[in-house]
């Protein structure tokens, strides 16, 4: 069994703010980010060799936008294989797949509804080879968002999931130094 660190939101809220304030964070910025769980609590996941995991995508379109599209470029790392479709949520309509030369994959993914804020989009099974630590990350510079007046916009990346990762490790007390980072890489 997969095995999730929780984030302890109440108590990380002020040390992002400050980060944010300190990295240039643009609050109007369109944002993808992966997480371990539905709620978005939790970047990290234990899993012992050849178990499942299920990390989810999340995408938020910049302040007072709508969002329409998203573009995931994904790098996965060889010790994770994918298993299985990707499961779409109620906010996605289609999802194109599209695997590079240099590895990494893309997945455009169409959102119903222009949502205002934090989207799930889809859910995906996975499973790890070994107890190597893994990170499952977005390439910033070849992810997008498309509005809802069909503007194309950058992204930030607001999370990505690591696994098997001793920076993080289970039970840690608050969101660990790395987890923060990875919010706002």
């Amino acid at each position: 069994m997969a095995v999730l660190q929780q984030d302890r939101l109440a108590e990380g809220l002020v040390i992002i703010a400050v980060l944010a304030a300190a990295v240039g964070v643009r609050a109007d910025a369109c944002r993808l980010g992966l997480w371990a769980d539905p709620a978005r609590t939790a970047v990290c996941v234990t899993v012992a060799p050849g178990e499942l995991f299920t990390w989810e995508a999340f995408a938020a379109p910049a302040a007072g936008q709508g969002l329409a599209y998203a573009t995931f470029r994904l790098r996965i790392p060889p010790t994770v294989t994918l298993v299985g479709r990707p499961r779409l949520t109620a906010a996605a309509s289609e999802l194109i797949a599209t695997p590079f030369a240099d590895g990494t994959l893309e997945w455009n993914v169409i959102v119903t509804g222009c949502p205002a804020d934090w989207t799930h989009v889809f859910s995906q099974d996975a499973r790890v080879a070994g107890p190597d630590p893994a990170v499952l990350e977005i390439v910033a510079g070849n992810s997008l968002v498309r509005d809802c007046r069909f503007v194309l916009e950058g992204i930030e990346v607001a999370a990505v999931v690591r696994v098997n990762d001793p920076g993080c490790p289970v039970g840690a007390p608050g969101p660990c130094w790395g987890t923060l980072k990875s919010r706002f890489r």
